[in-house]
């Protein structure tokens, strides 16, 4: 996975201890991080994590939804 633009994707990564996280690509990078490191005492730098997360797929919009 590419490093995608900041704030506008939501991506998710889990952990093998059931921990987990989802957000904006930044907010996951430092959950995620921060928890490798906490918990695990294993540094994880962010094309690390960018590489083992998993996009989540934009919710779809109701007809009409936006609409003037």
């Amino acid at each position: 996975m590419t490093d995608p633009a900041p704030g506008l994707e939501t991506i998710s990564t889990s952990c093998a201890c059931g921990w987990t996280t989802t957000g904006d690509v930044d907010s996951v990078v430092e959950a995620t991080a921060d928890h490798a490191i906490r918990i695990h005492n294993m540094p994880a730098t962010r094309e690390q994590i960018i590489e083992r997360a998993v996009r989540v797929p934009a919710a779809p919009t109701e007809p009409g939804e936006g609409a003037a």
